[in-house]
């Protein structure tokens, strides 16, 4: 029997093309491939190996464009995991970040097919 899964997303989440750096907490990095994103969080490829649902990370977003400075860090949390990647929440939002996913995910900036 298969399971019907509800859509809890408030917003869309476009494909956006962009690589993104991710911090586990004993220092390690690994960069991955932004999947889609959306104002709720990113889904990146490939899916980070283990680490279970609820797992905080920290992760950083490109700038916009070359005159843009470099977004800090942004905590997330691990919500699902599967070969298609991993979904990571947004934990703390602030205006900076907002603007930031505001126009990567709705701003035709860099995404796919454009």
């Amino acid at each position: 029997m298969q399971s019907k899964r509800r859509n809890r997303r408030w917003s869309k989440r476009p494909t956006y093309i962009a690589y993104v750096s991710v911090y586990y907490k004993d220092g390690e990095t690994k960069k991955c491939r932004i999947r889609n994103i959306s104002l709720e969080g990113v889904l990146i490829k490939p899916k980070i190996d283990n680490v279970s649902v609820g797992t905080n990370l920290e992760i950083l977003l490109p700038p916009r464009s070359p005159n843009d400075i470099e977004h800090q860090r942004t905590p997330v949390t691990v919500i699902h995991s599967s070969e298609q990647g991993t979904g990571l929440m947004f934990m703390r939002y602030d205006h900076d970040l907002f603007a930031l996913v505001t126009k990567m995910a709705y701003g035709n900036i860099n995404q796919s097919g454009h």
